[in-house]
C-alpha cells in the first residue's frame, strides 16, 4: 500500500469568526479517539488516515507583539492510496464538519449538498491548489496501510490473550522450555558464493541509489519548479510569525495518549542560496531514509511514525511535522543523541537565531524548538496506543504466520 502526505495551507476568511472555528476544532481535538464530546467527526469510519491534524496559524504583529488573530489554517494527513478516495472519506463521513472548518477559509466550494459529484472534484482541486510538496517524507513502516497495521495489532492481541491463559503458561513452562534450552544455536555458514552474491547485491544497490539520487536532483531543481510555474499554483502566503517565545497552549494536546505530535514552522534565512541548500540537504535525508534507514528507524530513532519537511511561502519558511512516541523531552533528547548531524545540517545553518552550539546546546535547542512550535487544535491517530516498536514487532509476528493460519487463529480464538 502506497502511503502519501498531504500538506495544505488555507487563508482564513476575515469575515468568519476564527474564535468559533478554534473552539470547534478544539472539541474535536480534545478527544484523539473520536468519542466523548466529539460528535462532529466519526473517526472510526475512516480507513485511509494514519495521522491527521488541523492547526490554526496566527497573524503576529511585526513589532514583536503577539496577536490572538488567526490568518491561516494548516491541514495535513498521512494517508493510504489515492487522494480522491482519501478525500471522499471526509466528504462521506465528515461533510458537515468540512463545511464548518473549510467554510471558514477563502475559496471553499459551497455546493456539497446541492451538487455532490461536482463538489468532490472541486474540493480536491481546491486542496491541491493550496498544497505543498514535501522535500522529505519519513515513514517508519513503509508500505503498510492503516488496515494492515490494525490487523497486525489484532493478531498480536489474540495471540497474547491466548498465551496469557494459565493452562498455556503451565504447558509452556513444563513442556517447551526444557526443549528450547537444548536447541543448538547454529550460525549461518557464509560460503564463497554467498559472499560474491552479497557483494554484487551491494554494488547494484549503490548504482541504483546513485541513479535515483541524480534523477531526484532533476526533479527537485528542475521539474518541480517548472511544474509550479506552469500551474501558477503557489501563491505567496506572506506569513507573519513572531517566533521569539513559546506560544500558549502547545502542551494542551501533548501526552494524551502514547503518541505525540510536533508542528514547527521556522524562518529560513533570506537568500535563494539557503533555499537551494535546504533542498539539497533534505534530498540527502530522503535518500538516506530510502536506502539506509529502512527498518523503522531514522538515524537510530525508533519512535517516529511519520515525519515531513516542507519548504513553504516561496522559501520564507520551513515546515516540520512529526508524529512520534513518548514525551516531548525524550523526543528532543533522542534528536540530540542520535540525529544531531542531520538536524544541524537542516536547522543550524539556515535558521535565524539557532544556537551557535547547534543541537548539542540542548537548552538552546529546546528553546528554539518551542519558540517555533505551534499548538495543534486537532491531532488524530488511527492507532493511538501503538508505538513504532509495537507495530514493527506485531508485523514480524504476523509475517511468521501463514495468512490462512492467521484467519484460522482469529476464528478459533
Amino acid at each position: 500500500m502506497l502511503q502519501n502526505a498531504l500538506t495544505v495551507i488555507l487563508k482564513l476568511d476575515a469575515n468568519q469568526a476564527a474564535d468559533a472555528l478554534k473552539e470547534f476544532l478544539t472539541v474535536i481535538g480534545q478527544d484523539i479517539n473520536g468519542h466523548r464530546n466529539n460528535t462532529h467527526i466519526d473517526f472510526d469510519k475512516f480507513q485511509t488516515i494514519h495521522f491527521m491534524r488541523w492547526v490554526m496559524l496566527p497573524k503576529d504583529d511585526p513589532n514583536q507583539q503577539r496577536d490572538d488573530r488567526y490568518d491561516y489554517l494548516l491541514f495535513t494527513t498521512n494517508y493510504d492510496g489515492d487522494l480522491a478516495a482519501h478525500l471522499k472519506e471526509f466528504i462521506d463521513h465528515a461533510g458537515d464538519a468540512l463545511d464548518k472548518i473549510f467554510g471558514s477559509c477563502i475559496g471553499y466550494p459551497t455546493h456539497r449538498t446541492s451538487d455532490p459529484t461536482r463538489f468532490a472534484k472541486d474540493f480536491q482541486r481546491y486542496l491541491v491548489q493550496h498544497s505543498y510538496e514535501h522535500e522529505t517524507f519519513y515513514i517508519a513502516y513503509r508500505g503498510e496501510g492503516v488496515r494492515d497495521v490494525k490487523n497486525y495489532i489484532a493478531v498480536r492481541r489474540k495471540i497474547q490473550n491466548f498465551v496469557d491463559l494459565d493452562a498455556v503458561q503451565a504447558f509452556a513452562t513444563a513442556k517447551l522450555e526444557p526443549l528450547l534450552e537444548k536447541l543448538p544455536n547454529r550460525p549461518e555458514i557464509m560460503t564463497p558464493l554467498k559472499r560474491v552474491l552479497g557483494a554484487l547485491r551491494v554494488a547494484v544497490l549503490i548504482i541504483i541509489g546513485l541513479l535515483d539520487f541524480l534523477w531526484n536532483l532533476v526533479v527537485v531543481f528542475a521539474i518541480r519548479p517548472i511544474r509550479r510555474a506552469l500551474r501558477r499554483r503557489e501563491q505567496p502566503l506572506n506569513l507573519q510569525l513572531n517566533n521569539t517565545e513559546p506560544r500558549t497552549g502547545i502542551a494542551d494536546i501533548e501526552d494524551v495518549v502514547t503518541q505525540n505530535q510536533m508542528t514547527i514552522i521556522n524562518h529560513i534565512k533570506p537568500g535563494l542560496h539557503w533555499v537551494i541548500y535546504l533542498k539539497f540537504v533534505l534530498l540527502l535525508i530522503a535518500m538516506a531514509h530510502k536506502y539506509i534507514f529502512t527498518k523503522g528507524d531514522l538515524s537510530g530513532i525508533v519512535t517516529i511514525h511519520f515525519a515531513r519537511w516542507v519548504i513553504i511561502d516561496r522559501g520564507r519558511y520551513l515546515f516540520f511535522e512529526s508524529n512520534y512516541d513518548g514525551s516531548w523531552e525524550n523526543y528532543i533528547g533522542e534528536f540530540v543523541d542520535k540525529a544531531n548531524v542531520g538536524l544541524n545540517l537542516v536547522w543550524r545553518y539556515s535558521t535565524p537565531g539557532f544556537p551557535n552550539g547547534g543541537v548539542e546546546d540542548i537548552e538552546g535547542f529546546k528553546k528554539i524548538i518551542r519558540d517555533n512550535q505551534f499548538p495543534t487544535q486537532v491531532f488524530y491517530s488511527a492507532y493511538p496506543k501503538a508505538t513504532v516498536r509495537n507495530i514493527l514487532n506485531d508485523r514480524a509476528i504476523s509475517a511468521g504466520l501463514e495468512q490462512g493460519a492467521v484467519r484460522d487463529w482469529l476464528q478459533r480464538l
